[in-house]
């Protein structure tokens, strides 16, 4: 496994009240495969996190290795990870002047928040 990027931080996910197609974006400028996190406070209440990747003209859910997600919508703190296998069609997405490969952590469902996850040193890694 190689570390491509870490960065550090305490990160709220997405808005106060999340709305379906909220999400927090990770992105680089090359193919990764991996996703490390810590979630520093898990997240309570009724909603669902789908990894997604852009195919070009959609986003698409990514298919998970294994266990594959362990981050299960940011509902436990610690070391979460989720592994997929990097897609063929994976197109490169423009967010904010960047164009990179993004996996985007999308809310799929949402009912309630009673509280916030924080997400903090986010790193991507690549198996070779």
């Amino acid at each position: 496994f190689q570390t491509i990027k870490t960065e550090m931080g305490d990160v709220e996910p997405f808005p106060a009240v999340p709305a379906v197609g909220d999400g927090l974006y990770v992105g680089n400028v090359s193919q990764f495969d991996t996703v490390r996190l810590w979630v520093n406070r898990q997240g309570l209440g009724t909603f669902t996190i789908t990894a997604k990747y852009y195919n070009g003209s959609s986003w698409i859910a990514a298919t998970l290795i294994g266990s594959g997600d362990q981050i299960f919508s940011y509902k436990r703190s610690g070391h979460r990870w989720l592994s997929f296998v990097r897609p063929t069609d994976w197109a490169v997405f423009t967010i904010d002047g960047n164009s990179l490969y993004w996996v985007k952590f999308e809310v799929t469902a949402y009912s309630s928040i009673t509280q916030m996850p924080k997400i903090g040193n986010v790193s991507i890694g690549a198996y070779p």
